[in-house]
Protein backbone atom coordinates (compact mmCIF):
# COMPACT_ATOMS: atom_id res chain seq x y z
CA UNK A 1 0.00 0.00 0.00
CA UNK A 2 2.87 2.72 1.27
CA UNK A 3 4.50 1.85 -2.39
CA UNK A 4 1.39 2.44 -4.08
CA UNK A 5 0.91 5.51 -2.37
CA UNK A 6 4.32 6.72 -3.11
CA UNK A 7 4.33 6.02 -7.01
CA UNK A 8 0.86 8.39 -7.26
CA UNK A 9 2.60 11.12 -5.33
CA UNK A 10 5.18 10.91 -7.17
CA UNK A 11 3.37 10.81 -10.33
CA UNK A 12 1.33 13.47 -9.70
CA UNK A 13 4.40 15.59 -8.51
CA UNK A 14 5.47 16.23 -11.60
CA UNK A 15 2.00 18.62 -12.56
CA UNK A 16 2.44 20.37 -9.14
CA UNK A 17 2.95 24.07 -9.60
CA UNK A 18 2.24 24.28 -13.25
CA UNK A 19 0.44 27.75 -12.46
CA UNK A 20 -3.01 29.92 -13.13
CA UNK A 21 -2.19 30.45 -16.79
CA UNK A 22 -1.49 27.02 -17.85
CA UNK A 23 -4.56 25.58 -15.91
CA UNK A 24 -6.67 27.71 -17.62
CA UNK A 25 -5.10 26.64 -21.15
CA UNK A 26 -5.41 23.23 -20.15
CA UNK A 27 -9.09 23.53 -19.06
CA UNK A 28 -10.04 25.72 -22.04
CA UNK A 29 -8.34 23.00 -24.57
CA UNK A 30 -10.36 20.19 -22.40
CA UNK A 31 -13.18 22.29 -23.44
CA UNK A 32 -12.48 21.92 -27.57
CA UNK A 33 -11.67 18.44 -27.24
CA UNK A 34 -14.91 17.31 -27.32
CA UNK A 35 -15.29 18.12 -30.49
CA UNK A 36 -12.86 15.43 -31.42
CA UNK A 37 -14.58 12.90 -29.53
CA UNK A 38 -17.70 13.56 -31.14
CA UNK A 39 -16.45 13.87 -34.67
CA UNK A 40 -14.48 10.17 -33.73
CA UNK A 41 -17.74 8.39 -32.85
CA UNK A 42 -21.05 10.03 -34.39
CA UNK A 43 -19.99 11.78 -37.30
CA UNK A 44 -19.48 9.10 -39.72
CA UNK A 45 -22.38 6.86 -38.32
CA UNK A 46 -24.35 9.99 -38.78
CA UNK A 47 -23.48 11.33 -41.95
CA UNK A 48 -24.18 7.73 -43.43
CA UNK A 49 -27.52 7.56 -42.15
CA UNK A 50 -28.13 11.31 -44.33
CA UNK A 51 -27.24 9.71 -47.26
CA UNK A 52 -23.29 10.28 -47.70
CA UNK A 53 -21.32 7.56 -49.17
CA UNK A 54 -17.34 6.56 -47.63
CA UNK A 55 -15.93 8.82 -50.27
CA UNK A 56 -17.89 11.45 -49.56
CA UNK A 57 -17.53 11.65 -45.63
CA UNK A 58 -13.74 11.29 -46.25
CA UNK A 59 -14.39 14.18 -48.44
CA UNK A 60 -15.70 16.14 -45.41
CA UNK A 61 -12.64 15.35 -42.87
CA UNK A 62 -10.38 16.03 -45.52
CA UNK A 63 -11.77 19.72 -46.41
CA UNK A 64 -11.06 20.42 -42.77
CA UNK A 65 -7.96 18.80 -43.06
CA UNK A 66 -6.84 20.54 -45.72
CA UNK A 67 -8.36 23.94 -45.30
CA UNK A 68 -6.74 23.95 -41.69
CA UNK A 69 -3.21 23.25 -42.58
CA UNK A 70 -3.50 25.98 -45.15
CA UNK A 71 -4.30 28.24 -42.83
CA UNK A 72 -1.99 27.41 -40.23
CA UNK A 73 1.29 28.68 -41.38
CA UNK A 74 -0.05 32.38 -41.86
CA UNK A 75 -1.80 32.62 -38.70
CA UNK A 76 1.40 31.05 -36.82
CA UNK A 77 3.24 33.49 -38.31
CA UNK A 78 1.45 36.52 -37.58
CA UNK A 79 0.48 34.93 -33.95
CA UNK A 80 4.34 35.01 -32.99
CA UNK A 81 4.30 38.65 -34.22
CA UNK A 82 0.69 40.08 -32.58
CA UNK A 83 -0.06 37.21 -29.74
CA UNK A 84 -1.27 33.63 -29.67
CA UNK A 85 -4.84 35.25 -27.93
CA UNK A 86 -6.52 36.60 -30.31
CA UNK A 87 -6.52 33.87 -32.46
CA UNK A 88 -7.15 31.42 -30.27
CA UNK A 89 -10.41 33.19 -29.16
CA UNK A 90 -11.45 33.56 -32.98
CA UNK A 91 -10.83 30.23 -33.67
CA UNK A 92 -12.88 28.70 -30.36
CA UNK A 93 -15.80 30.80 -31.97
CA UNK A 94 -15.24 29.84 -35.60
CA UNK A 95 -15.63 26.02 -34.36
CA UNK A 96 -18.07 26.61 -32.00
CA UNK A 97 -20.39 27.83 -34.81
CA UNK A 98 -19.32 24.98 -37.32
CA UNK A 99 -20.49 22.75 -34.54
CA UNK A 100 -23.86 23.97 -34.58
CA UNK A 101 -24.14 24.46 -38.57
CA UNK A 102 -23.45 20.76 -38.71
CA UNK A 103 -26.11 19.54 -36.36
CA UNK A 104 -28.65 21.80 -38.61
CA UNK A 105 -27.26 21.58 -42.27
CA UNK A 106 -27.66 17.79 -44.62
CA UNK A 107 -26.40 19.54 -48.20
CA UNK A 108 -23.24 18.18 -49.35
CA UNK A 109 -22.60 21.51 -50.89
CA UNK A 110 -23.24 23.54 -47.30
CA UNK A 111 -21.28 20.63 -45.30
CA UNK A 112 -18.03 21.27 -47.20
CA UNK A 113 -18.57 24.86 -46.76
CA UNK A 114 -18.88 24.47 -43.25
CA UNK A 115 -15.86 21.75 -42.57
CA UNK A 116 -13.99 24.00 -44.61
CA UNK A 117 -14.64 27.01 -42.03
CA UNK A 118 -14.07 24.79 -39.23
CA UNK A 119 -10.56 23.90 -41.06
CA UNK A 120 -9.70 27.82 -40.91
CA UNK A 121 -10.46 27.67 -37.17
CA UNK A 122 -8.36 25.21 -36.53
CA UNK A 123 -5.57 26.69 -38.37
CA UNK A 124 -5.81 29.65 -36.59
CA UNK A 125 -6.17 28.23 -33.13
CA UNK A 126 -4.26 24.87 -32.80
CA UNK A 127 -0.69 26.49 -33.36
CA UNK A 128 -1.10 29.60 -31.61
CA UNK A 129 -2.54 27.24 -28.72
CA UNK A 130 0.65 24.84 -28.93
CA UNK A 131 2.67 28.32 -28.67
CA UNK A 132 1.10 29.68 -25.84
CA UNK A 133 1.07 26.86 -23.73
CA UNK A 134 4.66 26.12 -23.92
CA UNK A 135 5.28 29.74 -23.38
CA UNK A 136 3.25 29.27 -20.08
CA UNK A 137 5.22 27.29 -18.48
CA UNK A 138 9.42 26.92 -17.47
CA UNK A 139 11.25 24.55 -19.62
CA UNK A 140 11.53 22.02 -17.04
CA UNK A 141 7.65 21.93 -16.34
CA UNK A 142 6.64 21.75 -19.87
CA UNK A 143 6.63 18.07 -20.81
CA UNK A 144 4.44 17.96 -17.31
CA UNK A 145 2.20 20.47 -18.84
CA UNK A 146 2.07 18.53 -22.33
CA UNK A 147 0.93 15.27 -20.69
CA UNK A 148 -1.66 16.98 -18.14
CA UNK A 149 -3.29 19.07 -21.45
CA UNK A 150 -3.08 15.70 -23.15
CA UNK A 151 -4.74 13.71 -20.08
CA UNK A 152 -7.60 16.24 -19.15
CA UNK A 153 -8.50 16.36 -22.94
CA UNK A 154 -8.82 13.26 -23.07
CA UNK A 155 -10.90 13.03 -19.92
CA UNK A 156 -13.28 15.13 -21.84
CA UNK A 157 -12.95 12.80 -24.80
CA UNK A 158 -13.98 9.71 -22.56
CA UNK A 159 -17.41 12.36 -21.69
CA UNK A 160 -17.78 12.75 -25.19
CA UNK A 161 -17.45 9.10 -26.20
CA UNK A 162 -19.98 7.98 -23.61
CA UNK A 163 -22.97 10.19 -24.78
CA UNK A 164 -22.52 8.09 -27.48
CA UNK A 165 -25.83 6.73 -26.53
CA UNK A 166 -27.98 9.55 -26.36
CA UNK A 167 -28.97 9.32 -30.20
CA UNK A 168 -30.26 5.85 -29.14
CA UNK A 169 -31.65 7.14 -26.10
CA UNK A 170 -33.47 9.88 -27.51
CA UNK A 171 -35.20 7.90 -30.09
CA UNK A 172 -36.51 4.62 -27.72
CA UNK A 173 -37.31 7.39 -24.88
CA UNK A 174 -38.64 10.45 -26.22
CA UNK A 175 -39.28 9.18 -29.74
CA UNK A 176 -36.98 11.01 -31.79
CA UNK A 177 -36.83 10.38 -35.32
CA UNK A 178 -33.76 8.90 -36.59
CA UNK A 179 -31.61 12.09 -37.78
CA UNK A 180 -32.99 13.95 -35.04
CA UNK A 181 -31.67 12.19 -32.35
CA UNK A 182 -27.82 12.77 -32.95
CA UNK A 183 -28.27 16.71 -33.72
CA UNK A 184 -28.23 17.40 -30.14
CA UNK A 185 -24.72 15.33 -29.49
CA UNK A 186 -23.72 17.01 -32.59
CA UNK A 187 -24.56 20.68 -31.64
CA UNK A 188 -23.49 20.61 -27.88
CA UNK A 189 -19.64 21.00 -28.87
CA UNK A 190 -20.25 23.72 -30.47
CA UNK A 191 -22.00 25.25 -27.67
CA UNK A 192 -18.88 23.99 -25.30
CA UNK A 193 -16.01 25.78 -27.49
CA UNK A 194 -17.82 29.05 -26.60
CA UNK A 195 -17.62 28.22 -22.73
CA UNK A 196 -13.85 27.62 -23.77
CA UNK A 197 -13.36 31.06 -25.34
CA UNK A 198 -14.67 32.64 -22.17
CA UNK A 199 -11.91 30.82 -20.55
CA UNK A 200 -9.35 31.44 -22.63
CA UNK A 201 -10.30 34.96 -22.52
CA UNK A 202 -9.49 34.57 -18.80
CA UNK A 203 -5.81 33.53 -19.49
CA UNK A 204 -2.76 35.50 -19.83
CA UNK A 205 -0.13 35.81 -23.26
CA UNK A 206 3.05 36.06 -22.21
CA UNK A 207 5.70 38.18 -24.69
CA UNK A 208 8.64 37.02 -26.17
CA UNK A 209 11.16 38.45 -27.62
CA UNK A 210 10.88 38.60 -31.40
CA UNK A 211 13.40 37.80 -34.30
CA UNK A 212 12.31 39.62 -37.36
CA UNK A 213 15.93 38.83 -39.08
CA UNK A 214 13.82 35.92 -40.81
CA UNK A 215 10.42 33.88 -40.35
CA UNK A 216 12.46 30.80 -38.58
CA UNK A 217 16.06 30.25 -37.71
CA UNK A 218 18.16 27.45 -39.69
CA UNK A 219 18.33 25.59 -36.61
CA UNK A 220 14.74 25.50 -36.60
CA UNK A 221 14.33 24.49 -40.24
CA UNK A 222 16.61 21.80 -39.56
CA UNK A 223 14.29 20.14 -37.25
CA UNK A 224 11.22 20.69 -38.75
CA UNK A 225 12.24 19.30 -41.64
CA UNK A 226 13.23 16.08 -40.23
CA UNK A 227 10.34 15.77 -38.08
CA UNK A 228 7.91 17.05 -41.07
CA UNK A 229 9.17 13.83 -43.08
CA UNK A 230 8.05 11.46 -40.28
CA UNK A 231 4.73 13.43 -39.21
CA UNK A 232 3.50 13.57 -43.20
CA UNK A 233 4.23 9.48 -43.24
CA UNK A 234 2.41 8.91 -40.13
CA UNK A 235 -0.61 11.18 -41.21
CA UNK A 236 -1.08 9.49 -44.40
CA UNK A 237 -1.41 6.27 -42.70
CA UNK A 238 -3.47 7.72 -40.10
CA UNK A 239 -5.69 9.47 -42.60
CA UNK A 240 -6.48 5.66 -44.47
CA UNK A 241 -7.82 4.10 -40.93
CA UNK A 242 -8.87 6.61 -37.73
CA UNK A 243 -11.14 9.26 -38.94
CA UNK A 244 -13.23 6.29 -40.26
CA UNK A 245 -12.68 3.99 -37.28
CA UNK A 246 -16.52 3.97 -36.07
CA UNK A 247 -17.76 3.71 -40.08
CA UNK A 248 -15.17 0.57 -40.35
CA UNK A 249 -16.88 -0.90 -37.28
CA UNK A 250 -20.39 -0.29 -38.82
CA UNK A 251 -19.39 -2.21 -42.25
CA UNK A 252 -17.65 -4.86 -40.86
CA UNK A 253 -19.21 -5.57 -37.75
CA UNK A 254 -22.90 -3.81 -37.59
CA UNK A 255 -22.43 -1.72 -34.59
CA UNK A 256 -23.62 1.34 -34.20
CA UNK A 257 -22.53 4.65 -32.07
CA UNK A 258 -24.62 3.06 -28.97
CA UNK A 259 -22.71 -0.22 -28.46
CA UNK A 260 -19.42 1.98 -30.11
CA UNK A 261 -19.61 4.57 -27.09
CA UNK A 262 -18.25 2.48 -23.84
CA UNK A 263 -15.51 1.19 -26.47
CA UNK A 264 -14.01 4.64 -27.40
CA UNK A 265 -14.76 5.87 -23.95
CA UNK A 266 -12.62 2.97 -22.70
CA UNK A 267 -9.98 3.91 -24.56
CA UNK A 268 -9.50 7.25 -23.64
CA UNK A 269 -10.11 6.39 -19.96
CA UNK A 270 -7.43 3.96 -20.53
CA UNK A 271 -5.12 6.76 -22.41
CA UNK A 272 -5.66 9.43 -19.77
CA UNK A 273 -3.86 7.14 -17.06
CA UNK A 274 -1.12 6.46 -19.45
CA UNK A 275 -0.64 10.19 -20.33
CA UNK A 276 -0.40 11.20 -16.64
CA UNK A 277 2.63 8.49 -16.67
CA UNK A 278 4.39 9.59 -19.19
CA UNK A 279 6.77 11.69 -18.09
CA UNK A 280 7.62 9.15 -15.28
CA UNK A 281 8.22 6.33 -18.25
CA UNK A 282 10.30 8.51 -20.18
CA UNK A 283 12.17 9.74 -17.22
CA UNK A 284 13.25 6.19 -16.56
CA UNK A 285 13.35 4.74 -20.02
CA UNK A 286 14.59 7.73 -21.93
CA UNK A 287 11.92 9.92 -24.10
CA UNK A 288 13.04 8.83 -27.48
CA UNK A 289 13.31 5.15 -26.67
CA UNK A 290 10.00 5.74 -24.95
CA UNK A 291 7.87 7.08 -28.13
CA UNK A 292 9.60 4.31 -30.74
CA UNK A 293 8.44 1.39 -28.32
CA UNK A 294 5.23 2.70 -27.82
CA UNK A 295 4.19 3.25 -31.21
CA UNK A 296 5.92 0.55 -33.10
CA UNK A 297 3.97 -2.40 -30.72
CA UNK A 298 0.73 -0.23 -31.45
CA UNK A 299 1.49 -0.91 -35.26
CA UNK A 300 1.45 -4.01 -34.44
CA UNK A 301 -1.71 -4.24 -33.03
CA UNK A 302 -3.14 -2.38 -35.79
CA UNK A 303 -2.51 -5.01 -38.35
CA UNK A 304 -4.36 -7.24 -36.37
CA UNK A 305 -7.47 -5.35 -35.91
CA UNK A 306 -9.02 -6.35 -39.58
CA UNK A 307 -8.00 -10.08 -38.88
CA UNK A 308 -9.64 -10.70 -36.00
CA UNK A 309 -13.04 -12.55 -35.50
CA UNK A 310 -15.00 -10.25 -33.72
CA UNK A 311 -16.18 -7.70 -31.75
CA UNK A 312 -14.57 -8.54 -28.58
CA UNK A 313 -10.65 -9.32 -30.26
CA UNK A 314 -11.04 -6.07 -32.24
CA UNK A 315 -12.28 -4.37 -28.91
CA UNK A 316 -9.28 -5.26 -26.76
CA UNK A 317 -6.90 -4.81 -29.62
CA UNK A 318 -8.39 -1.21 -30.19
CA UNK A 319 -7.62 0.06 -26.85
CA UNK A 320 -4.42 -0.62 -26.75
CA UNK A 321 -3.70 0.22 -30.44
CA UNK A 322 -4.72 3.68 -29.15
CA UNK A 323 -3.33 3.55 -25.71
CA UNK A 324 0.42 2.58 -27.02
CA UNK A 325 0.24 4.91 -30.14
CA UNK A 326 -1.53 8.00 -28.46
CA UNK A 327 0.70 8.14 -24.93
CA UNK A 328 3.98 9.54 -26.39
CA UNK A 329 2.11 12.66 -28.48
CA UNK A 330 2.86 14.75 -25.54
CA UNK A 331 6.44 13.99 -25.25
CA UNK A 332 7.39 14.37 -29.01
CA UNK A 333 5.33 18.12 -29.03
CA UNK A 334 7.45 19.19 -26.27
CA UNK A 335 10.63 17.66 -27.38
CA UNK A 336 9.94 19.70 -31.00
CA UNK A 337 8.77 23.07 -29.25
CA UNK A 338 11.75 22.93 -27.11
CA UNK A 339 14.47 23.06 -29.68
CA UNK A 340 12.93 25.55 -31.54
CA UNK A 341 13.03 29.59 -30.06
CA UNK A 342 10.37 30.84 -28.03
CA UNK A 343 9.39 33.71 -30.66
CA UNK A 344 8.99 31.17 -33.04
CA UNK A 345 6.81 28.45 -31.57
CA UNK A 346 3.83 29.43 -33.38
CA UNK A 347 5.47 29.32 -37.15
CA UNK A 348 6.78 26.69 -35.84
CA UNK A 349 3.28 24.37 -34.61
CA UNK A 350 2.18 25.42 -37.75
CA UNK A 351 4.70 24.03 -40.38
CA UNK A 352 4.26 21.03 -37.99
CA UNK A 353 0.72 21.11 -38.52
CA UNK A 354 1.17 21.91 -42.12
CA UNK A 355 3.31 18.18 -42.17
CA UNK A 356 0.54 16.72 -40.78
CA UNK A 357 -2.88 18.00 -41.54
CA UNK A 358 -2.13 18.15 -45.56
CA UNK A 359 -0.95 14.38 -45.84
CA UNK A 360 -4.04 13.52 -43.32
CA UNK A 361 -6.21 15.49 -45.73
CA UNK A 362 -5.69 13.32 -48.78
CA UNK A 363 -6.18 10.20 -47.79
CA UNK A 364 -9.89 9.66 -45.90
CA UNK A 365 -11.33 9.51 -49.31
CA UNK A 366 -9.00 6.88 -50.32
CA UNK A 367 -9.42 4.52 -47.33
CA UNK A 368 -13.64 5.10 -48.15
CA UNK A 369 -12.93 4.04 -51.30
CA UNK A 370 -10.97 0.96 -50.74
CA UNK A 371 -13.58 0.17 -47.45
CA UNK A 372 -16.21 0.21 -49.66
CA UNK A 373 -14.40 -0.87 -53.08
CA UNK A 374 -11.32 -2.95 -52.73
CA UNK A 375 -11.49 -4.52 -48.69
CA UNK A 376 -12.21 -3.54 -45.31
CA UNK A 377 -8.47 -4.44 -44.46
CA UNK A 378 -6.49 -3.12 -46.89
CA UNK A 379 -6.66 0.32 -45.15
CA UNK A 380 -5.39 -1.32 -42.57
CA UNK A 381 -2.28 -2.99 -43.95
CA UNK A 382 -1.68 0.43 -46.03
CA UNK A 383 -1.41 2.18 -42.45
CA UNK A 384 1.06 0.22 -40.73
CA UNK A 385 3.35 0.26 -43.58
CA UNK A 386 3.60 3.52 -43.17
CA UNK A 387 3.69 3.89 -39.41
CA UNK A 388 6.72 1.57 -39.07
CA UNK A 389 8.52 3.35 -42.41
CA UNK A 390 7.95 6.45 -39.72
CA UNK A 391 8.73 5.38 -36.62
CA UNK A 392 11.54 3.28 -37.94
CA UNK A 393 12.81 7.42 -39.80
CA UNK A 394 12.05 9.02 -36.03
CA UNK A 395 14.53 6.86 -34.74
CA UNK A 396 16.98 7.12 -37.28
CA UNK A 397 16.90 11.17 -37.66
CA UNK A 398 16.72 11.88 -33.26
CA UNK A 399 18.68 9.18 -31.70
CA UNK A 400 22.02 11.35 -31.75
CA UNK A 401 20.80 14.41 -31.06
CA UNK A 402 18.63 13.53 -27.95
CA UNK A 403 20.54 10.47 -27.42
CA UNK A 404 21.38 11.42 -23.46
CA UNK A 405 17.47 10.84 -23.42
CA UNK A 406 16.18 11.69 -19.96
CA UNK A 407 12.90 13.50 -21.30
CA UNK A 408 14.05 16.45 -19.07
CA UNK A 409 17.06 16.97 -21.17
CA UNK A 410 15.07 17.57 -23.93
CA UNK A 411 13.90 20.47 -22.93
Amino acid sequence: MNYFSDAVSKTFSYFVGIGRNSSLLIAGQALLSFQMGVMALVFPIYFAKTGLDGVQIGFLIAAAQLTGAVASLPFGIYADRKGRKKFVLLGSALSGASFILYALVQDFAHLILISIVLGLASGMGSSAFSAWLANSVSSEKRNAVFSLNAAVSSALFVVSSLLGILPSMLRTGFGFGELDSYRPLIALPGFLAFVALVIFQLAEDKKVVQNRRMVISNQSIQVLTKYGIVNSLVSLGAGLVIPLFSYWFFLRLGVEEDVLAPLFGISNLMLLFSFLLTPRIADRFGAIRTIVATQMSSTALLVLIPLSPDYTVVSVLYVFRALLMNMANPLITALILSVINPDERATASSISTITWSIPNSLTPPLGGYLMENVSLSAPFFLCGILYASAITMFYYFFRKSVAGTKSNDLL
